[in-house]
C-alpha cells in the first residue's frame, strides 16, 4: 500500500461494490474522508487495540452479510514503495470466519500521492497495474490453533506478494 490512489485503483478495477477498512484519522481529510464515509468504510482506531479488534470483527460481520471488504494488511502506506510487514488482523478474521482472501497487487501507485506528499495533483501519465493473485483459503483446522493458521495465511500471502514483486 503506497498511495491514496490505491483505493481509487481498486474501486475502478473491481466489478463489485467494496468496503475498505481505513484508519479513523482519514475521516477528517477533506473530500477523501467524505468519499470513505459515502463508501461506508469500516474505520479502525489504530491507537486503541480493543477498538481496532472490534473494527476488524465488524468487517467480518459485513462479509458474512455479503459485503466484499478490502484491507491493506500493512496497516499504513509505505513511504518508499517497498512491501512492509503485514499485520495479522485481517488474516485472523479470514481464519475465524472461514473466508477466502483475494490478494490484489498494485504497481505504479507509489508515484501518485505518496505518503507525506501534500501535492494532491495526479500524474495521469503514469501507468497503474493491478494484478489479482489466486484466491487463498485459510489453512484447515488440523494445522493448528486459529492464531497459528492466521500467521500461516499471512505469511503465504506475503510470500506471494514478495515473489511477484521480485519478478517484476
Amino acid at each position: 500500500h503506497t498511495s491514496h490512489a490505491d483505493i481509487v485503483a481498486i474501486y475502478a478495477a473491481l466489478p463489485i461494490p467494496v468496503r475498505f477498512v481505513a484508519k479513523r484519522e482519514l475521516q477528517w481529510v477533506p473530500i477523501f474522508g467524505q468519499v470513505l464515509a459515502f463508501g461506508a468504510a469500516i474505520m479502525i482506531d489504530r491507537g486503541n487495540r480493543e477498538r481496532a479488534i472490534a473494527s476488524i470483527q465488524r468487517a467480518g460481520r459485513a462479509i458474512r452479510r455479503g459485503a466484499s471488504v478490502v484491507v491493506f494488511p500493512e496497516g499504513t502506506r509505505s513511504p518508499d514503495g517497498r512491501l512492509r510487514p503485514f499485520k495479522i488482523g485481517a488474516f485472523r478474521t479470514a481464519v475465524d470466519e472461514g473466508l477466502p482472501v483475494l490478494p490484489i497487487l498494485l504497481r505504479g501507485t507509489e508515484h501518485l500521492h505518496r505518503k507525506g506528499q501534500l501535492d494532491l495533483s495526479l500524474d495521469t501519465s503514469r501507468e497503474v497495474e493491478i494484478e489479482f493473485l489466486p484466491l487463498m483459503r485459510p489453512p484447515p483446522p488440523e494445522l493448528g490453533e486459529p492464531k497459528v493458521r492466521a500467521e500461516l495465511l499471512r505469511d503465504d500471502v506475503y510470500g506471494q506478494f514478495s515473489r511477484r514483486l521480485a519478478s517484476a
